[in-house]
């Protein structure tokens, strides 16, 4: 039976509906049905792809512009799009390039999504944008503010915008405007992926866990599958104390990513609070080996071994963390203390 002209364009008008009414996923079962009986409607792929962008599949956006591009290469708002997925995967050559053949072009109105109406990257801010990650790839961190600042405030729709200008005030120190920054980006869009997991990042490192832990948890509902967000949820959920349930989303974390020497490393250190120190130990060691150079591994790894009674081999690891980080104070005294039991025993 064949399948109506007029069914596809209703599919994509009703999925266009329903994303002005922030029903996202059904939004996203329309696009797919109308993918299914139309696999190269550029329209559907222009789609699904911001809705793959608003959380955070990166690569998943790319490749459905990819294909709309080489089905409907003319200049339109795909290149808008194609711009700013290359500009957040690094690929700045190519982001510059459709940048460049995105201002001259007219806006295609069957491509338009009434979400995104403020946040499609106009021409100046994409520009603006572009020169800032330059810069923050260079380290001239408060050159790389003013453009992010200048293109946020030519669109200040745009998600994006408001994650670039955190990051950077991160960097800078800028914690509480960084923070204020990723909470206006999470306003206009609530799942969008790396506000989540930056923001919880940042709250983290300022010694906010349980309120890191929420956004971590958000962040995962969006990328169930997401190794790095198993392994920073995992971590903060242990160092807050529920070590059974960190210790399950670090288990799963090395599950996608087995060769990850940090979440080794981490799920070394709550298996040795729970006193599983045989676990421990193959874990701390799998971490030196993918890592040989991270003090914090021969720390935690030579502090076990004293633990257990084996002071020469600790005393090494010990001496090697002091040598990685002389800057550490804990791992001199943890050394010194070693040194200390070992010159008692002759």
């Amino acid at each position: 039976m064949a399948i109506d002209g007029a069914y596809i364009p209703a599919r994509i008008y009703l999925a266009q509906t329903l994303v002005r009414l922030d029903r996202f996923d059904e939004a996203r079962d329309q696009f797919e049905q109308a993918l299914a009986h139309e696999p190269n409607n550029v329209d559907a792929l222009f789609g699904i792809s911001q809705l793959d962008l608003d959380t955070g599949r990166h690569e998943d956006a790319r490749a459905r512009l990819e294909q709309a591009y080489r089905i409907d290469p003319e200049p339109s708002e795909l290149h808008h799009a194609l711009a700013q997925v290359y500009l957040i995967v690094g690929e700045n050559e190519l982001a510059r390039r459709f940048a460049a053949s995105a201002a001259t072009a007219p806006p295609r109105r069957t491509m338009h999504d009434p979400r995104r109406e403020r946040a499609l990257p106009r021409a100046g801010s994409l520009q603006r944008t572009l020169s800032g990650r330059e810069l923050e790839e260079q380290g001239r961190y408060e050159e790389a503010l003013v453009q992010y600042e200048i293109a946020l405030e030519n669109n200040p729709g745009k998600v994006e915008s408001f994650v670039n200008v955190a990051r950077v005030m991160a960097r800078l120190g800028r914690n509480a405007d960084a923070i204020e920054n990723y909470r206006e980006a999470l306003t206009a869009n609530p799942r969008e992926f790396n506000a989540l997991v930056q923001l919880a990042d940042l709250l983290e490192r300022t010694e906010n866990t349980p309120e890191a832990i929420g956004f971590y948890q958000r962040a995962l509902a969006e990328q169930p599958g997401n190794g790095r967000v198993l392994y920073r949820l995992g971590t903060a959920l242990a160092t807050s104390g529920r070590l059974d349930e960190g210790l399950a989303l670090l288990g799963r974390s090395l599950e996608i990513d087995p060769a990850s020497p940090k979440a080794h490393l981490n799920l070394g250190v709550v298996l040795a609070r729970q006193n599983r120190l045989v676990e421990a130990e193959e874990h701390l060691r799998e971490s030196l080996r993918l890592d040989p150079t991270d003090p914090e591994v021969h720390y935690n790894l030579g502090f076990l071994l004293a633990t257990r009674g084996d002071f020469r081999d600790a005393e090494r690891h010990l001496a090697e963390a002091v040598r990685l980080a002389p800057g550490d104070p804990s791992n001199r005294q943890a050394l010194a203390a070693v040194r200390d039991r070992l010159r008692a025993e002759r």
